[in-house]
């Protein structure tokens, strides 16, 4: 997928079209200062808080992301209509490779500000695998800032470590931490999550052939993790359901991991 090719799902009763050359939705209506399509947060601005939005109903997350998140997406979708039955929730998905890319680019910086998303998702920041290469974090920090100033609970989504990688996991949750210091947002712990539901005996295998991206069942695994950051509600507390990845038991296992790892955590500054 090319840098600034937009991809999209949208999951829940409302329809969003976007387009690489643009796109509209209703204004936010929050009454926050614009930010300026600089590419570079205004020294103004300062570091905003995180508005805490776990309450919102309905909830409308925007995910942005990459071949990593687009898996998740639709589990995650799944999840908050199980969670919170009688609500229009809604999911969009935008797809870049890296999120350098969604920040350069008009429409998705249209879409955060004017989108009325009540939480805002990013995976996709570059890091280096070998850990020997640091890589800018100031475009994943402009998007932050632009969506709390829309009034979206913003989340990090460290991507999960790849097969037989154990510190990988750890490595990118820190990485995202230290991009939270700078600029104030919720990180939700998929590596260390994933690294302890690994080492538990009966947990099948997570990830997909290739040893990077997840199959169906690790994809679940990441959106139980995201479920609880933007609903404040334990995983545990979802019900089993056929139409997911998995069997009952091994559904309730994964929430179980989820809302062990996650009690023993601070996702985010308000909590």
């Amino acid at each position: 997928m090319q840098g600034d090719e937009l991809r999209q799902w949208v999951l829940g009763l409302s329809a969003l079209v976007l387009s690489a050359c643009g796109g509209s939705s209703p204004s936010a209506g929050t009454g926050q200062l614009p930010v300026p399509d600089t590419g570079e947060i205004p020294p103004a601005a300062g570091n905003l808080s995180v508005p805490d939005r776990r309450q919102a109903r309905p909830i409308r997350v925007l995910l942005i992301g990459n071949s990593h998140a687009s898996g998740v997406a639709p589990q995650l979708s799944r999840l908050l209509q199980l969670g919170l039955p009688g609500t229009d929730n809604e999911l969009s998905f935008i797809g870049f490779v890296f999120l350098d890319s969604a920040a350069a680019s008009s429409s998705a910086l249209q879409q955060i500000d004017q989108g009325g998303w009540t939480h805002l998702i990013l995976q996709g920041q570059k890091y280096s695998q070998s850990g020997t290469v640091d890589y800018p974090t100031g475009e994943t920090e402009l998007l932050l800032h632009r969506g709390k100033a829309a009034n979206s609970q913003t989340i990090l989504f460290p991507e999960h470590p790849q097969y037989g990688d154990t510190a990988e996991g750890q490595r990118v949750y820190q990485l995202h931490l230290g991009i939270a210091r700078q600029q104030s947002s919720c990180v939700a712990p998929v590596g260390p999550v994933w690294d302890l539901a690994l080492l538990q005996p009966g947990v099948p295998r997570l990830h997909s052939n290739d040893g990077n991206h997840a199959n169906a069942l690790g994809s679940l695994l990441s959106a139980y993790v995201l479920y609880q950051v933007i609903t404040g509600q334990s995983a545990e507390l979802l019900p089993e359901q056929s139409s997911l990845p998995g069997s009952t038991a091994e559904q309730a296992k994964l929430q179980q991991i989820t809302a062990q790892l996650l009690s023993s955590k601070q996702s985010c500054p308000f909590e």
